[in-house]
């Protein structure tokens, strides 16, 4: 009777809180995977910073650039210094991310001015502006794998070191 239709009412509210909560959980941990994304670019490159990546990338994390696999935080943050030596005060903006499950997807676009030698190209003073993206693997609150997708034919061209 009455005891019953009271336990069915409070394990109906119960269940409809716990969904809530779950919806609010994944929405807060999707989040949270965009800023790690964000912190990523913002903490390492633009603040040429590699050592940032001990808090934001897993132990063994792999990197796939350019047809290559890259495993290691270490190794994934050996362009750093080098992004720095070829252009001055390089950017980059995130312009729009996108994240779903443990994946975050980030469309960037990196600026600078060229500086340093690139690939046999002396320093041309030129503004560069390159296009790419990122996709980020999530695990445990760090950054596991990337996938790297770069207009690194633009860049050259940009550079004069190709012409089309």
């Amino acid at each position: 009777g009455l005891m019953q239709a009271v336990m069915s009412r409070f394990h109906r509210f119960h269940r409809i809180h716990r969904l809530v909560f779950v919806k609010e959980r994944k929405a807060m941990s999707t989040e949270m995977n965009k800023m790690l994304a964000r912190r990523y670019f913002e903490d390492i490159w633009n603040a040429n910073n590699p050592d940032a990546a001990a808090e934001l990338l897993a132990s063994e994390a792999m990197g796939h650039v350019a047809g290559i696999d890259v495993r290691g935080a270490d190794a994934l943050c050996a362009r750093v210094g080098t992004l720095h030596a070829i252009y001055d005060a390089p950017r980059f903006r995130i312009d729009r991310q996108i994240a779903e499950g443990e994946y975050v997807l980030a469309q960037w676009t990196l600026v600078g001015t060229h500086a340093g030698e690139y690939m046999g190209a002396s320093p041309t003073g030129k503004r560069v502006s390159v296009t790419g993206m990122n996709l980020f693997r999530i695990d445990d609150g760090r950054i596991a794998e990337i996938w790297v997708n770069s207009d690194d034919l633009g860049e050259l061209r940009q550079l004069g070191v190709i012409s089309m």
